[in-house]
């Protein structure tokens, strides 16, 4: 599991301890209900933050997946700031996907900036320019990269742990955003992209495209 869900489980185990020791008191179903409701929270927010071993591709030539989650749309964009002409691939995140964020290629950090804004659901188009989110540039040998981090109708907390200044290798875990929402991953016109539309990803293992020598 991984250390961003720890708080969670312990509060589920919490309630959990305050149905037990009530039950010898109420004598009765309220107990009950009490203990099945926090280990069934405990339970989900075990299974909500777990964290599986991915073991990168570690290929300088290749950009992997930031995320798990399905791919909603692949879009062309002009003159995206740090980036320039772009593609922007959006992957959404629901409730029952692995939710840590990992870097997509080795590079530094060259900014980290909070966004604040609405809360849509993650699969809206417009979700990538209205919702609160946290975008990352990243520096790479073949060129530069960009993440936002987007909060939706549930996720209303993202963690983001980089700072500027530092050197990250590909595949590491950078964060999380809790409880589902998108990812949209900024990459530069000349990579060769090798994911479509409605393709499902896994973060830290699918290569999402390649750079063109």
């Amino acid at each position: 599991m991984s250390k961003y869900g720890v708080p969670y489980v312990l509060a589920g185990l919490f309630v959990i301890l305050i149905g037990a020791t009530s039950l010898p008191i109420t004598r009765g179903i309220t107990s009950y209900i009490i203990i099945i409701f926090g280990f069934l929270f405990s339970a989900f927010m075990f299974y909500f933050f777990r964290d599986p071993h991915r073991e990168p591709p570690h290929d300088e030539d290749i950009l992997i997946s930031p995320a798990d989650g399905k791919i909603v749309s692949i879009k062309w964009i002009d003159n995206e700031e740090f980036v320039g002409d772009c593609k922007r691939i959006s992957i959404f995140m629901n409730i029952f996907d692995v939710h840590i964020i990992r870097m997509p290629a080795s590079g530094v950090i060259r900014g980290v900036s909070r966004y604040k804004g609405k809360y849509l659901l993650g699969f809206k188009e417009e979700a990538s320019r209205k919702n609160s989110r946290v975008s990352v540039h990243i520096v790479t040998k073949s060129g530069n990269l960009k993440l936002h981090l987007i909060a939706g109708a549930i996720a209303r907390r993202i963690v983001c742990e980089p700072s500027p200044g530092e050197h990250w290798e590909i595949g590491e875990k950078i964060g999380i955003i809790k409880f589902g929402s998108r990812v949209d991953f900024f990459v530069p016109a000349e990579l060769e992209l090798r994911v479509f539309e409605g393709m499902r990803v896994k973060g830290g293992e699918t290569i999402l495209g390649i750079w063109k020598k």
